[in-house]
C-alpha cells in the first residue's frame, strides 16, 4: 500500500512506484548480449550466455509463471532469476515459506511451474 502521506524528499514510495507496475521492468540502458551479468567464485557468464542457459532444458514454457524458493544469488538461482525473462515468463520467488503452505502459495499466484 502507498503513504497516505507525501514522502520526504529523497524517498521512495513502494506502492506507487513497484506495486503500480506488477510483472513489469524496463531497463534505463537494456543489456548486450556481450555485457558481463554474473562474475562470482572464477564464474563468469555474459548476458546472451545466461540467457542461453536459462531457456536450455527449461520446465517453464512461454509465458508460465515459475515458483521458486531457490536463493536467486546463487550460481543456480541466477539462471532461475533468468529462466522467466528467456521465455517471456513471470517469477513467483517466495523466501521462507512453511512447507504447508506451499501448495496454497503456489496456487493463490496462479503459477504454472515449480523448481
Amino acid at each position: 500500500m502507498r503513504f497516505a502521506e507525501p514522502v520526504p524528499p529523497g524517498v521512495h514510495d513502494v506502492g506507487i512506484e513497484i506495486w503500480t507496475q506488477p510483472d513489469a521492468f524496463s531497463p534505463w540502458d537494456p543489456p548486450t548480449a556481450d555485457d558481463l551479468a554474473f562474475d562470482v567464485d572464477g564464474v563468469r557468464l555474459t548476458q546472451g550466455a545466461l540467457m542461453q542457459a536459462a531457456a536450455a532444458g527449461s520446465v517453464l514454457t512461454d509465458g508460465g509463471r515459475l515458483f521458486s524458493v531457490t536463493n536467486p544469488a546463487s550460481p543456480p538461482g541466477i539462471v532461475t532469476v533468468t529462466e522467466p525473462l528467456a521465455l517471456s515468463g513471470s517469477l513467483v520467488l517466495v523466501r521462507h515459506l512453511a512447507s504447508e503452505r506451499s501448495q496454497s502459495t503456489y496456487d493463490t499466484e496462479r503459477a504454472t511451474h515449480r523448481l
